[in-house]
Formats: structure tokens, sequence, C-alpha cells
């Protein structure tokens, strides 16, 4: 055997490799796409089924035409401001409760963002806990600013009995929630 013959030996062996090495890992990225893809479809019916249950027909009752609390808010790191202010002074209609716990709030969101560029009919900010002013700035830079991102005390939480994240409340301009619900879909064209 001469050295071209061991040469084009090794380069085949190398190259059936690297197939096989990309086989797997495609395979290996093809199973974990496919497991996500099955586990967030099984999260989207639970959210649809719960959404119809009793227990969160009763809580979204209990929501509906509840009075939003004239909460201080504040923009990270800015001064604090009231909550119904900055609602009447940019024209709000909708706004979206996200937690930084919440392995779904970032998916919902895209979905409402994608959504909300269709539908320019209403104007809507973001809320998160004041504990959370890392996740705010990092959601206002993945998003470059252009939207209102607020951070507000877990009073307002505990007054709307908001019992799920991410919750998007369409509310009236006498600040009474009209709709109250983790579907993207739901509240833009309940508006």
């Amino acid at each position: 055997m001469n050295n071209n013959e061991f040469f084009s030996i090794l380069i085949t062996s190398i190259n059936f490799f690297f197939v096989l090495l990309s086989i797997i890992i495609v395979a290996y990225l093809l199973h974990r796409l496919i497991t996500w893809m099955i586990k967030f479809n099984e999260w989207q019916k639970s959210v649809v089924e719960s959404e119809n249950s009793p227990n969160f027909a009763n809580h979204k009752k209990r929501l509906l035409n509840l009075q939003i609390p004239d909460v201080l808010v504040k923009k990270p790191g800015e001064e604090e401001q009231s909550l119904h202010h900055v609602i009447s002074k940019n024209n709000y209609s909708l706004f979206a409760l996200l937690n930084k716990s919440c392995i779904h709030c970032s998916i919902n969101f895209e979905e409402f963002f994608s959504l909300s560029n269709d539908n320019v009919k209403f104007n809507y900010f973001v809320l998160f806990q004041s504990d959370e002013e890392e996740q705010a700035k990092q959601f206002l830079k993945l998003y470059n600013n252009k939207i209102d991102v607020y951070l507000v005390e877990k009073e307002l939480l505990t007054t709307l009995k908001i019992s799920f994240f991410p919750a998007f409340i369409v509310f009236d301009q006498q600040y009474s929630v009209k709709k109250a619900t983790p579907i993207p879909f739901t509240a833009i064209n309940s508006l």
C-alpha cells in the first residue's frame, strides 16, 4: 500500500466519521425539537382547557369590571409615577404581566408581539414585579426599547388576584378590567 492509497483510505474514514457524527447530531436535535413541540402543544392545550374550566371561568368573572388600582410604577432606572397617569398619558388599553419564573411568558409574549404588530388599534405596556428589574432591563434590550416596560409592586397582583402568567389584561378608560387571559390571541381579539 502506497502513501496515496493510505491517505485516500484515511480521508474516506474521516469523511465517514463526520457523516455519521452529523447524522447523530441531526437525530438528537430532531428528537429535542419534536419533544419540545409535543410539550408546547400539551401546554397550549392545557391553557385552553384551564381557561374553559369552571375554576378559571370563576377567576375571570371575579376579574371582570374590577378596578385597576392607582399604584406606583416606574421604568427601570427612572422615578416612580402613578399607574393611572401612565395609562391615560399613553392611551393604553392593555398590559401584559410577565414573570421571571414563567417558562411560557417569552413564547406567549413573542406571539402577542407578532399579533400586535399587525393590529395598530391599541397601545400596550409590559409590567414586571419590582424585584425583577434585571429581567425588565433584559427585556427592554431584547426589544430594542420599542416597548414600554414598568416595574410594579406585588400589591397590583394581589388586588387583581392574578394567579397565572403571562397575564394579558384588557381594560377600559375607567381602569376597569374587561378581559384577563394568558392567551395573546384572546387578548388582542377582545379589543
